[in-house]
């Protein structure tokens, strides 16, 4: 863009936006990756699966002991669906005179629900596609989750470490230098 004159503000947005654009797709990149990471930790990984020996469906309470808590996935098979991993989406980026926006969200509609085999809900609690992502995020076993899986706070912790513990500003500063911006 040699020969651009910035003669008002509107002119700074229009050289900026695009660059910043560039930046912002990057983060959004960084940062779904990291909450694909935390995920697989958190929910999926957290813990060990009960083996079959251990609970069985013909079994008439859930396990409450510890040792216990942790069941087989979805219909038996012993893995996830990963579904939910896969439901978060970032929306496009949108941008005005004062500010360039985006923001990640959970797409329920990106979930299958399956009563039958309990997958995101069952009959007797209806579909939770719409409340799985704040379900999951606990420290130990959720309330009318089934299989029941003790899990930890995937979202609590990506927060914390984007916001407290300085996460954010790496990811910012990483993508502004991949789009020839240095900030000192």
């Amino acid at each position: 863009m040699a020969g651009f004159v910035i003669r008002q503000k509107g002119d700074f947005v229009k050289l900026m936006n695009p660059i910043l654009s560039k930046v912002i797709n990057n983060m959004e990149k960084d940062i779904r990756s990291i909450l694909r990471e935390y995920i697989t930790k958190y929910v999926y990984d957290y813990g060990t699966t009960m083996n079959a020996d251990s609970y069985s469906d013909d079994d008439n309470e859930y396990p409450t002991e510890p040792s216990k808590l942790n069941r087989v996935y979805w219909n038996g098979t012993g893995m996830p669906t990963y579904e939910f991993l896969n439901a978060w989406i970032w929306e496009k980026v949108s941008s005005n005179v004062s500010s360039i926006t985006t923001r990640l969200f959970n797409d329920p509609t990106l979930m299958r629900y399956d009563p039958e085999t309990y997958l995101h809900g069952s009959n007797s609690t209806g579909d939770m596609r719409k409340e799985l992502a704040n379900i999951l995020n606990v420290d130990g076993v959720s309330s009318g989750d089934f299989p029941l899986k003790e899990r930890k706070p995937y979202w609590d912790y990506l927060i914390e470490d984007l916001f407290d513990k300085g996460l954010m500003d790496a990811i910012f500063y990483k993508a502004c230098e991949d789009n020839g911006l240095t900030i000192s």
